[in-house]
């Protein structure tokens, strides 16, 4: 069993170490000794329950804010709730337009790529594959060649009758105003009296002469009347 009484050579040690720590925390004005511990003559009682108190008071400064927090009743819910949905929609047309924004941006920039580094016409034409020419549909295969064939028939025709329109409208004679009404007897062909060289005379050739026409006179023909008309 251990001891209970204290001998007076463990107090002397107790009050030494005392004094040392006293040294170590002394004041110029607190005295040299250290002060004697004051002895508490109350109840055992009294000093447990000052004990409990102190702890009791500490526990209720610490939750003390918490008790001032009360809950909320439905209006201040449904107010909240309004703003939060409020607040969400106005974020979510936000990002609508910001993606809006961007793709217009990304157009824009596509098209001015496609306009400065864009391919040509004949880029944009469909390669054979591999040096293979891409077949040809039959049925506008013979309808060209049956167009072509066409069209070089009908210039032949064309060349064909352009000497043949020619030379009709070389000796095709238009028809005169002029026209014979009648000759006068006893006149004698000056023109053939002059080339001859016979030495017959001037009676002799008046007599075998034929009659020479009547000068022409001018008659408009129907054509001509209905023009003036």
């Amino acid at each position: 069993m251990t001891d209970r009484f204290i001998s007076e050579k463990d107090l002397d040690e107790v009050k030494k170490r005392r004094q040392e720590e006293w040294q170590k925390v002394r004041k110029p004005t607190d005295p040299e000794e250290v002060p004697e511990e004051e002895i508490d003559n109350r109840p055992l009682y009294d000093r447990l329950k000052e004990v409990r108190d102190r702890k009791q008071a500490e526990y209720e400064e610490e939750h003390r804010f918490r008790n001032m927090i009360r809950g909320l009743d439905s209006d201040e819910c449904d107010f909240l709730s309004e703003v939060e949905s409020l607040r969400a929609k106005q974020d979510l047309e936000k990002n609508k337009e910001e993606k809006a924004l961007l793709s217009e941006i990304d157009r824009a920039q596509a098209r001015r790529n496609v306009e400065e580094n864009g391919p040509s016409v004949s880029d944009l034409r469909i390669k054979p594959i591999g040096g293979v020419a891409p077949k040809e549909n039959k049925q506008a295969a013979i309808l060209r060649m049956a167009v072509k064939r066409k069209s070089d028939i009908g210039m032949d025709r064309c060349v064909e009758k352009r000497p043949l329109l020619s030379a009709m409208s070389e000796t095709v004679a238009f028809p005169s105003a002029f026209k014979i009404i009648d000759v006068l007897p006893g006149m004698a062909d000056y023109a053939s009296s002059n080339n001859s060289n016979s030495g017959s005379n001037y009676d002799s050739d008046s007599d075998s002469s034929s009659d020479l026409p009547i000068l022409p006179m001018l008659i408009p023909s129907e054509n001509d009347r209905n023009k003036q008309s």
